[in-house]
């Protein structure tokens, strides 16, 4: 199962439970518009952004300059969890 396939089946999934709990005349509303890649775009950035609201003003003013590459930061910290994570699963 691709990716695409999952996530296309997990939104289905959402959806039944959605015309369940609301009702089947909202769907349908939902079904009329057709901006959806722009909701998830815009989304996808505020859930990014999130985490740039629990930095401190230093932090971000240097972000702001770029003095803090924030991408490899992020990056570093990937790598040095799964190392941990790895040598956690080994040791168990």
């Amino acid at each position: 199962m691709t990716g695409t396939h999952s996530s296309t089946e997990a939104l289905k999934d959402l959806l039944r439970g959605f015309a369940r709990s609301s009702n089947h005349a909202a769907l349908e509303r939902m079904s009329l518009y057709d901006d959806w890649a722009r909701i998830a775009a815009a989304e996808l950035e505020r859930r990014a952004t999130h985490i740039v609201e629990m930095l401190d003003e230093d932090t971000l003013r240097a972000m702001a300059a770029g003095e803090i590459d924030f991408q490899s930061a992020c990056r570093e910290i990937a790598r040095e969890t799964s190392e941990r994570q790895s040598q956690d699963r080994s040791a168990a």
